[in-house]
């Protein structure tokens, strides 16, 4: 991979126990490569410095953290400290933030194994540093260019039907500026695709008002490249792989005492006019079609 020059420098927290500071250090020689900057706790501390105050300031400032995971870790109060606060920040900022790269075959603590992880031994070292930075490339990327990129609703790593060998996947909703990360198993039809989708998104067949008199139901459709995903094809033979990004495309119609009006599509790929297009639908008045529609995605905005 050649070296990422267009980026701002992003800036990665690495955790790890003192016994391995080789492999610490081997990563951050390989990041700055890349152009990333790095923060390896003592390292970049002043002499004297307040050793909490400088590692809380160093998480909460950086883009991402590694926790570079081995035998060593375990029962180490500061290594647990530190990626206990990276996990917290992840789930109050809503993004993806703490990566764990395995230095050898200790499982990892129980909190984080079933996120996905990376294995960098057994000669797997530059495979994991390339996965790693891929990754942020493309997460920085959408987040420069005005989209953020946030862990699937319902957890992108917890889902248990989930089996090895994964991708990890961005379903984009270019109307809410994010892009929401899922993994999928790398053997998935379209119709096992969707159904991931939904589920990890939590997305709604329908929302209502009014002991449910007026509402809003819901379609969806994924596609890729431009086309819709047919249920039946598998993902590698549409050429979806890891880091692919689904676009995810919304039918709409809404009902209320008159009736239902026509379906709208919200075909989140770029073509927008007005936010969500209320201006087009009649049957219910806008700012009841906002609440809905703000019952039904306001959990996907960040």
């Amino acid at each position: 991979m050649q070296h990422i020059a267009e980026w701002d420098r992003p800036r990665v927290f690495v955790s790890f126990a003192g016994s391995d500071r080789v492999m610490a250090d081997r990563l951050r020689q390989d990041l700055e490569g890349y152009g990333i900057g790095t923060f390896v706790d003592v390292l970049d501390m002043a002499p004297a410095a307040n050793i909490v105050r400088v590692i809380s300031d160093a998480l909460t400032q950086s883009d991402y953290c590694v926790l570079l995971w081995s035998q060593s870790c375990v029962d180490r109060p500061w290594v647990e400290a530190e990626w206990s606060a990276a996990f917290a920040l992840e789930i109050k900022q809503r993004r993806v933030f703490l990566f764990t790269v395995r230095l050898d075959a200790t499982p990892v603590p129980s909190l984080l194994a079933p996120r996905r992880h990376l294995d960098a031994f057994d000669d797997n070292w530059a495979g994991a540093v390339d996965e790693l930075v891929c990754f942020w490339e493309r997460d920085w990327a959408m987040r420069t260019g005005g989209a953020q990129v946030l862990p699937a609703p319902c957890s992108a790593f917890d889902d248990a039907a989930v089996r090895p060998p994964t991708i990890l996947l961005y379903v984009r909703n270019r109307d809410l500026s994010v892009a929401h990360v899922l993994t999928v198993s790398e053997k998935s039809n379209g119709a096992e695709l969707d159904s991931r989708v939904r589920t990890a998104l939590a997305l709604p067949e329908s929302v209502t008002e009014f002991q449910g008199q007026v509402g809003l139901r819901f379609s969806y459709q994924l596609h890729y490249s431009g086309e819709p995903i047919v249920p039946t094809t598998t993902l590698a033979g549409l050429g979806v792989t890891d880091h692919t990004t689904i676009e995810l495309q919304v039918h709409m119609q809404q009902f209320g005492p008159t009736g239902s009006s026509s379906s709208v599509s919200y075909r989140f790929n770029g073509l927008r006019d007005e936010p969500w297009s209320v201006s087009r639908l009649r049957t219910l008045a806008p700012p009841i079609t906002r609440s809905l529609l703000t019952k039904a995605f306001g959990h996907l905005a960040p």
